[in-house]
């Protein structure tokens, strides 16, 4: 995850207690000679017997055994090693497998913001899925602009087709059904996690949505997401300053499922946590986008007992 550190707590340890990190799959853990892909990187996991960074020690639960989950703040791109090689790893060094990429974390977007999007982070990540054995990349829109009533988009080559007029063409369900049937890999990009998970559950009735979960946890289509991917993957997405409804449905998918629920929020910065939590008299006053990280995580155990 991010250079610093990425720190991820159960509900009620002490600040600066226990942390998780999802476990390695059967592969890594398996070979000992590839189970050193977090120590061949202290320097951005952190040493395991440091409990608050990372863990390779399997969630106690026995649901969603065959799932297929990276979560990640970092950006897909070439120069991932670690991820990279995860990748490849729980694709069984597979090529030409099929990547679905839903873009709605980043719908409502001018134009403008979305080619500069397709410079800055498109390109790099299709060259990086490349080198993972991804090859093939289809794009949805769920509803480009949020507004009621609008149908989904769809295309078989993205790249220069996230530009208006480049090849997105409207799509019915039964199509865009077909295209989750056919992809190996769901990517999910960063953006506003409140737009993504809401246009996920109003398209088509919550039908897509549904269909989604049910191949990801049956392990037939491999969750991968980056920042606004991840937090909507956990129990609750109340873990994010950016914008949202007043009476936003704050209930995550709950992808990973076990006792604690999980919540993730990306982006953890080590140095960040010199920003003490404020009080809980002054978060219910202060709207979430005034929270400092550390707020967000003391708000957890505050609002939402169990995760």
């Amino acid at each position: 995850s991010d250079s610093d550190a990425s720190r991820f707590y159960w509900q009620g340890e002490e600040h600066g207690g226990r942390g998780i990190c999802a476990s390695l799959p059967d592969e890594l853990r398996s070979k000992p000679s590839r189970q050193s892909i977090f120590v061949a990187n202290e320097d951005m996991f952190g040493q395991e017997g440091d409990a608050s960074t990372w863990s390779s020690k399997p969630i106690a639960t026995g649901e969603g055994a065959e799932m297929q989950i990276v979560l990640t703040s970092d950006m897909f791109d070439s120069g991932r090693e670690p991820l990279r090689r995860v990748l490849q790893e729980m694709f069984g060094h597979r090529r030409n497998l099929t990547a679905l990429w839903i873009h709605d974390a980043r719908a409502s977007w001018s134009h403008w913001k979305m080619a500069g999007i397709v410079m800055k982070d498109t390109f790099p990540e299709l060259r990086g899925f490349k080198s993972c054995g991804i090859s093939r990349h289809r794009g949805l829109w769920l509803n480009r602009w949020c507004k009621d009533g609008a149908g989904m988009k769809l295309t078989k080559r993205i790249g220069w087709s996230l530009i208006p007029g480049r090849g997105y063409a409207p799509a019915g369900v039964d199509l865009v059904k077909k295209m989750i049937d056919e992809a190996d890999v769901l990517y999910v990009p960063g953006g506003n996690p409140y737009t993504l998970l809401r246009n996920l559950r109003a398209a088509a009735g919550g039908e897509l949505c549904a269909h989604i979960e049910a191949r990801v946890r049956a392990g037939k289509l491999a969750y991968v997401a980056r920042s606004a991917g991840i937090i909507i993957a956990g129990a609750t997405t109340d873990v994010s300053a950016d914008s949202r409804q007043e009476d936003e449905d704050l209930t995550g998918l709950n992808l990973i499922p076990g006792k604690p629920s999980l919540a993730f929020r990306p982006h953890y910065a080590a140095s960040w946590a010199q920003v003490p939590a404020h009080s809980a008299a002054w978060r219910r006053k202060h709207p979430p986008s005034e929270w400092s990280q550390e707020d967000f995580v003391e708000g957890l155990s505050e609002n939402h007992k169990g995760v």
